[in-house]
């Protein structure tokens, strides 16, 4: 499985700039959370409805869920989430709530009549940020073999939790299939940011 490279804070901070930031709305406005217009072209915010945050359980944290509905012109359905002070949670704690996160925007994807993820953006806070030892292990150990590592940093704690989900999410009954879960991961951007929160939006479609 391929994942977007980790960025310095110094680049992190300024591909973030560089985004369009037409899309403004979020559920929660910290992060840098800027989209690129297109985005906004194919799964416009109609009205307040598309923002309104719902409450989701993130593994024992609380996460907020936004969701917004395909319509006649455009077939794209949007979901967005928030795990508020993620930059705070330990290694194994932010690896169960990542993956829950994701079970949710994929269970609100497939009831919005779009199960199937085009295109993700992650904004992750403090995103080399290492762990210690302790935690690290606690947090590494089931990952599979290609994630262990000595040194465990919040990209990587994010990237097991994330891994957890597609297992379940893109391949269910094959999760020990690794090629077919890299045939069936959607395009990502994961992108550091100097706030608390993670936030995490997806684009999706009928059919990939």
């Amino acid at each position: 499985m391929t994942y977007p490279r980790p960025l310095s804070a110094a680049a992190s901070a300024a591909a973030a700039a560089r985004l369009d930031s037409t899309v403004g709305a979020t559920p929660h406005d910290e992060p840098p959370a800027a989209l690129p217009a297109w985005f906004a072209r194919l799964a416009p915010v109609r009205d307040a409805s598309d923002t309104a945050p719902h409450r989701i359980d993130a593994a024992g944290a609380e996460g907020r869920l936004t969701a917004c509905a395909p319509s006649r012109d455009r077939p794209w359905g949007r979901v967005s989430a928030v795990l508020p002070d993620a930059a705070q949670l330990p290694a194994a704690q932010l690896r169960a709530s990542v993956a829950a996160l994701y079970g949710a925007l994929h269970r609100s994807l497939a009831q919005l009549g779009t199960p199937e993820p085009v295109r993700i953006w992650n904004f992750i806070p403090t995103i080399h940020a290492r762990y210690g030892v302790d935690d690290a292990r606690t947090a590494l150990a089931d990952a599979p073999s290609g994630h262990r590592a000595a040194i465990l940093d919040r990209y990587r704690a994010f990237n097991l939790g994330r891994w957890d989900a597609f297992q379940r999410w893109l391949v269910p009954g094959r999760e020990d299939d690794r090629a077919a879960l890299a045939r069936r991961v959607p395009t990502a951007t994961g992108v550091g940011h100097a706030g608390r929160d993670l936030v995490i939006h997806i684009l999706g479609a009928v059919r990939a």
